[in-house]
Parts: C-alpha cells; structure tokens; sequence
C-alpha cells in the first residue's frame, strides 16, 4: 500500500526556523499472486481442452506466464511448446486431444522481472473420453451403395466405405473397425462399424445386393439313339422341374425356376417353360441293318412269315424288337 509514496524531512529550531529535505519515492517491489488455481478439464478426443489461472500482478506488473505439462501424476514437469498446444498469458489451449492425453497434467509457474519464477500453481488434470463415432458431424457411407451378386460374402474397401469426422477421413483399424451381416445373398447388408483408439460405440451403414443376370437355358432336340439324353442342362442360379433328361421318343416339358439370387438377362424373373423333343431315327440310315436268315423258304401254299428269322441291328443303338413293327408282302 505504501508503494509510490513519497516520503520527506522537515529541520526545525527554536527560533522557528525551518528546512526541507528532497522527497524520495519509495519503490515496494512484488511478486504476482495467483488468485484462482487450474481446474481440472474432461474433453471428448479430437476437441481442444483449455486451462487458465487468476493472477493479481505484482510490481513490476508485467507478469511472465511458463506452462508445463507432465503425461502423469508422477512424470517430469516439461514446458510446452507449439507440439502440446498454445500458450497466452493466464490461458494454455491443448492441441486436439487424444486418448493418449488422458491423465496429463499442466501447471504454470508465474513471476515478474524482479522475482522469477516466484510462484507454481497447483496442477490440472485432463480426461479425455473417447468420441462417440455416432457424434454429430460424423458420416458414414458406403459408396457406390449397390453391388451385384456374387456368391461371396462381400466386404468393402476403404475407398468404398467412407467414414469421416466433419470432413477428415477416418482410418480402418486405427479409429474404427467393421463387420458384416447378411452380407452374401440378394437384399439389405449391414456393415456395423465400431469406434477404436478415439472413438467409442457403434453405427450401422447398409447397402444392397442385388440379382446378378443370367441366360436362359438353351433346349436341344434329339434323334432317338438308345441312350438317355439331357434336352435342359442344369446350371447355376436356377433349378429344373419336369423331365430333363430322358432316353424314348417322346416330348418333354421343363420348367425352370430362377432362385433368389439371379436375374434372366431381360430383367425378368418370372419362370421359363421350355418343351425339347426325341425323335424317332428313320430305319433307312447306314447304321441300321435288316436282314432275314435264311432267306429261302420251300413254298407251302400259306403265306410264309418268318418274324422270328428277321435281325434289325443299329451300329449306334440298341434296338429290341419293341422298337419296330414287322410285316410281309408277297
């Protein structure tokens, strides 16, 4: 309270005179105080934390501010520089916290020309909770969201899964990871992404699967040849009712039935009914031989019909006498 008081002498006698001394200044010189201690800080990772301290200045009454920093209750006090934040006077802002913030420490040592470093403040402590990775400003998107099936689970990559915090992108394995569900056949899949590192809790993206296209089955027609024939082949993506294979002439209906997961070419998805033909084979070709042994009979003055003497044969089937019909002329 006495600082800038000036302070003199006055010389009297009995004669009543009187003299004056120069007036000297007097200079109390002071430490800062601190009034008001760091508070302790809670800040969801990638958002800034701030400390602060009330100070009433001393005299001089610039007042020097040093903040430090330790990365635990019992590590080693350290200034800061521009890597942990800024520095402003009464007030020190974090960079963008990070999990591996949690449980720092920072202090700041005050003082003036005339007494350095004269006082340290208590310690605040920083906890730095992880951000919800559902948080408002967060987006998550599977782009393109459609994709053709393929008979395989199907899984994005990180250029097709796009998962950004207010426009920085965030990076599979380090800040989130991802699973899947219904992922393989046509219709809705959920890819469920779960916060890592700085980010917590879950959300769900989905996209679709859809048909992949497909021919229809080609029908082939037969000439008869003894042997079991396919008139519709089986295939991927559909399935087969009625006869598709047989060994008789005859004509044969199919349908075919797509399954849930395919498409005919045209778009369509309704059933196909496709009808394919054995035919009888002509007893006039090279590989089919008739003969009759023996061929000489003695006449007996009714007609001669040797059935059980003829031999019909086929080089390329089987041929039993339920095949064909015999008669004579002559």
């Amino acid at each position: 309270a006495q600082n800038g008081t000036y302070y003199y002498c006055v010389i009297s006698n009995n004669s009543g005179s009187s003299v004056e001394t120069n007036r000297a200044l007097l200079t109390v010189y002071y430490a800062p105080v601190i009034t008001t201690q760091p508070s302790n800080v809670t800040a969801t990772a990638t958002n800034t934390a701030e400390f602060s301290i009330g100070v009433t200045n001393g005299n001089p009454s610039t007042t020097n501010y040093q903040w430090q920093y330790r990365t635990s209750s019992t590590g080693t006090w350290t200034n800061v520089t521009s890597s942990q934040g800024t520095a402003n006077g009464n007030k020190f802002t974090t960079v963008k916290t990070t999990v591996s913030m949690n449980g720092y420490e920072y202090r700041c040592i005050i003082g003036n020309s005339r007494y350095p470093n004269a006082v340290t403040s208590n310690a605040g402590k920083l906890t730095v909770n992880a951000k919800s990775i559902s948080a408002t400003g967060i987006t998550a998107e599977a782009n393109p969201n459609s994709y053709e099936y393929t008979g395989s689970a199907i899984t994005l990559s990180e250029s097709q899964l796009v998962v950004k915090d207010n426009g920085t992108t965030l990076k599979l394995g380090t800040d989130y990871t991802v699973s899947y569900a219904n992922n393989t056949n046509v219709g809705t899949a959920t890819i469920t992404i779960t916060g890592k590192g700085n980010y917590s809790g879950t959300r769900a993206v989905q996209f679709e699967i859809t048909r992949k296209p497909i021919a229809i089955p080609t029908k082939t027609d037969y000439v008869y040849n003894g042997t079991e024939r396919t008139g519709v082949p089986t295939g991927t993506g559909y399935t087969l009712e009625g006869t598709a294979k047989a060994t008789k002439v005859g004509t044969y209906t199919v349908t075919v039935k797509l399954d849930g997961n395919h498409k005919w070419f045209d778009g369509t998805t309704k059933d196909v009914t496709l009808t394919w033909n054995i035919t009888a084979k002509s007893l006039n070709t090279s590989d089919v031989t008739v003969s009759i042994n023996p061929n000489s009979y003695v006449y007996t003055g009714s007609p001669i019909t040797p059935t059980s003497n003829v031999s019909v044969t086929d080089s390329k089937a089987t041929i039993t006498s339920s095949d064909y019909d015999i008669s004579f002329s002559n």
